[in-house]
């Protein structure tokens, strides 16, 4: 009996360190698997304790309301493409999710990108598209090149669009002001499909300006010309680019002419 009190004490040591440290692992655990939902954590500094505050998803800093919107994956190699619309069901199954997503759309400080992940969601949700992120929009489509993210949500020039770009097409006539800006940009364009990326990269060579001239091609109801020679379509390019500022003059000079009595 006396020999195994060495062996009890020593348990009942280990035990007092062990138990605090799985407390703690336990609380962490839950604490991670709640910010899966639709919380943010915060502790505040004059306690010396540790406390923990809800938070609304919608309230969080843009690198909180990323992660919720795109999960772990969102520095994908193959961009955000593979599991955008995977993780629209998942963030649509929070709680509250339509509201703090809406609460998103309406930060206007916010990255445009997470803005125009915001209101995807919204719109699988059934919802209108907002007309005031149009502009939201282009400037994504602009800088996804310098954020590395692949195109695949965009859409092929020639071959259709995808879900950004659908929305960017629904728009119709309010996208044109900004998609005209884009006819400069000659940034070439990266996909996450290994398919599309060998026949942009090896063949066709495909550039924001030719996305933004295709996207135009369809809001207008024009054919699109996919040839292989990026001078060939530059000549399009030139042409709408022409058009587009006809079309805004005539617009212009209509809304500031005065309205004749009858």
């Amino acid at each position: 009996m006396n020999r195994n009190k060495p062996l009890l004490f020593q348990i009942a040591q280990t035990g007092g360190v062990v138990m605090p440290f799985l407390g703690y692992i336990t609380g962490f655990a839950v604490m991670g698997a709640d910010l899966k939902h639709n919380q943010a954590f915060r502790f505040h500094p004059p306690s010396s304790n540790l406390v923990v505050a809800a938070m609304l998803i919608s309230e969080a800093d843009a690198n909180t309301i990323e992660k919720w919107l795109l999960g772990d994956r969102l520095n994908s190699i193959f961009g955000i493409a593979p599991f955008f619309s995977e993780r629209i069901e998942i963030v649509l199954a929070q709680p509250n999710a339509e509201l703090e997503l809406a609460k998103i759309v309406a930060r206007q400080y916010l990255p445009p990108k997470l803005r125009v992940y915001a209101q995807e969601n919204l719109i699988k949700a059934g919802q209108s598209a907002d007309q005031r992120l149009v502009g939201a929009y282009c400037q994504t489509m602009q800088s996804t090149i310098e954020g590395k993210i692949s195109y695949d949500l965009w859409g092929v020039p020639g071959h259709g669009a995808a879900i950004f770009g659908r929305t960017l097409i629904g728009y119709g006539q309010a996208a044109l002001p900004c998609l005209s800006r884009l006819l400069s940009n000659n940034n070439g364009l990266r996909y996450g499909s290994s398919e599309w990326g060998a026949i942009s990269d090896m063949y066709m060579h495909y550039r924001v300006s030719d996305l933004a001239a295709y996207f135009i091609t369809q809001i207008l109801n024009l054919p699109y010309n996919n040839d292989p020679s990026p001078a060939a379509r530059d000549q399009q390019i030139q042409d709408l680019r022409q058009r587009l500022v006809t079309s805004l003059q005539d617009e212009g000079e209509a809304q500031s002419s005065p309205v004749k009595p009858k």
